[in-house]
């Protein structure tokens, strides 16, 4: 929550020749360059998808730069339908220099799976700027009621301990795939599904991992 602010704030900014997009989610940000007037918004449900939609408005005609973030997990950027590949995998940003008043610019981003590894040399999995997980059933306990109802001390047991031993291994990295047909019109975390094998009590196992977001138990590395 710390954070939030910092993010947000970064999303959108004044550069010395135009705008800069340093982040993309739902927003509007309102400034000047040159003495105009210049509003840019961007409609998405970004990261639920990986579309956005950039809405420029001046208060007149005015020449100036738009830096678009590539971002690293990108595997390419499509900027109204010219595509820029990122084969290194490497955070950039792209230039666009011209004439605007009332526009608009359709962003769509391409991005893979990708297994990473952590500071223990553990394994984790991604897809896009989401952090995955394997959800562990768990049980609500509430232990304490306090202000007549109104909170509640709270705590989560776990239903099935055998996910904590789950394993991955090379091998198995094949079988992951992102489910495409239930993301199409995703609404939730839970239609960001991907799906894999994994080793389970020494038995092979195909398991569903989504967005870490707000699940509660969960087996994040392997």
């Amino acid at each position: 929550g710390r954070i939030t602010p910092y993010f947000i704030h970064s999303l959108m900014f004044a550069w010395e020749d135009g705008f800069k997009i340093g982040g993309y989610g739902p927003c509007t940000y309102s400034g000047t360059y040159n003495g105009t007037a210049v509003s840019i918004e961007q409609e998405t449900a970004y990261p639920l998808d990986m579309n956005v939609r950039l809405k420029i408005s001046a208060q007149q005609s005015v020449q100036l730069s738009l830096y678009l973030r590539v971002p690293g997990w990108a595997s390419a950027m499509i900027i109204d339908g010219e595509r820029i590949e990122n084969p290194l995998g490497k955070c950039s940003e792209v230039r666009i220099c011209r004439v605007f008043k009332e526009d608009t610019m359709n962003i769509s981003f391409e991005c893979n799976i990708q297994f990473r590894t952590d500071f223990k040399i553990n394994t984790y999995v991604t897809r896009g700027p989401l952090v995955y997980c394997v959800p562990i059933p768990a049980r609500e306990v509430v232990y304490k009621t306090l202000l007549d109802g109104r909170f509640f001390e709270k705590g989560y047991i776990s239903q099935d301990r055998s996910y904590e031993t789950l394993k991955l291994f090379q091998e198995d990295k094949e079988t992951f795939a992102f489910d495409l047909e239930a993301a199409k019109d995703a609404k939730t975390w839970d239609d960001l599904k991907i799906h894999g094998v994994f080793q389970k009590d020494g038995e092979v196992c195909r398991i569903s991992m989504v967005p870490m977001a707000r699940t509660i138990l969960r087996k994040v590395t392997f």
